[in-house]
């Protein structure tokens, strides 16, 4: 097998891998995931790091559907090769993903899908790092995926987070620990039974999404907060919704008047174990209709005392 396309070229590859990660990941985190999208965006993934590596024996520049069972193999193989015990959990994701789900193999989870993803995204991000000469930063297990933000170089290569929402998460439930920073468009997670991200448990964690609200004029602002297990909302540091406590899923409501200006919305939410979820939605005509808080009107926290002036 030769190997295909210059090193500028392998290097794009792999971060077009990366994206497609992403991108099954902000599906599996919808409430009614679609896997089949997120299953496809894994396999397009795949597809693409078999390219980087130089591992095809064509010189095609994008994945075909053809080549799923070679892809596959050479999964499999990869996985042997670098990651021994591990290949054998993965290999049955694998069994999944590149098969026409009409064969007889176990379906997975959304939960297992997403694992196996969060463990890609670091396998990609541990790639770049060491071909950008940033150095190793380490081997993950299998379903503890994401490490933390690289560096402000890499960071920069795979595109600044610019999402409106800045979700603090920590591995206990009071918020202590240490914290790892992951940014989003809304507050609507479905953790399900897996961890939110690597180094941080299924259970037992929590989480602080902050972000800025621009009214436009004085009105009455209405809210609803959903989760399973506790979460509270702070506007401008005044609780507006108590929803705290171990519970299933659970909403609650509270509403607050708002000036004209820019707010700092806090969401802190825990999970105890099994299912974790919280969704956050608002009416700003004060509780007629809830819906997504449009990112339009809202602005990413900025760091200080201040994160919103």
């Amino acid at each position: 097998m030769s190997e295909t396309g210059s090193q500028g070229d392998r290097i794009a590859q792999w971060r077009q891998a990366y994206r497609e990660v992403e991108a099954a990941l902000r599906i599996l985190a919808e409430f009614e995931p679609n896997q089949g999208d997120a299953t496809a965006h894994v396999r397009t993934a795949w597809g693409l790091i078999v390219l980087a590596a130089g591992k095809r024996h064509n010189e095609d520049t994008e994945p075909a559907d053809e080549d799923d069972g070679a892809t596959r193999k050479f999964a499999e193989r990869w996985l042997r090769q670098h990651y021994g015990d591990d290949a054998h959990v993965e290999g049955g994701c694998l069994s999944w993903i590149f098969s026409d789900h009409g064969s007889p193999v176990a379906p997975l989870l959304p939960a297992e899908l997403r694992s196996h993803a969060l463990w890609m995204r670091t396998r990609i991000q541990d790639h770049l790092a060491r071909r950008e000469g940033l150095g190793s930063i380490g081997v993950c297990v299998l379903g503890i995926g994401l490490l933390a933000m690289l560096t402000a170089v890499l960071v920069g290569e795979l595109g600044a987070p610019d999402a409106p929402w800045q979700g603090e998460y920590f591995p206990k439930e009071d918020f202590t620990g240490k914290s790892k920073i992951e940014f989003s468009d809304e507050v609507e997670f479905n953790f399900g039974r897996a961890p939110p991200m690597a180094g941080i448990p299924k259970d037992e964690f929590s989480v602080r999404w902050t972000t800025c609200l621009v009214v436009d004029e004085t009105a009455d602002f209405a809210f609803d907060l959903m989760s399973d297990d506790g979460s509270r909302l702070f506007v401008d540091g005044v609780q507006v919704i108590d929803n705290w406590g171990t519970h299933g899923k659970r909403s609650r409501q509270g509403s607050i008047e708002l000036e004209d200006g820019t707010h700092l919305l806090e969401v802190e939410y825990f999970d105890r174990r099994y299912e974790g979820k919280v969704k956050l939605t608002y009416d700003p005509d004060g509780g007629k209709k809830y819906g997504a808080i449009a990112i339009d009107v809202l602005q990413q926290p900025k760091p200080g005392e201040n994160p919103c002036d």
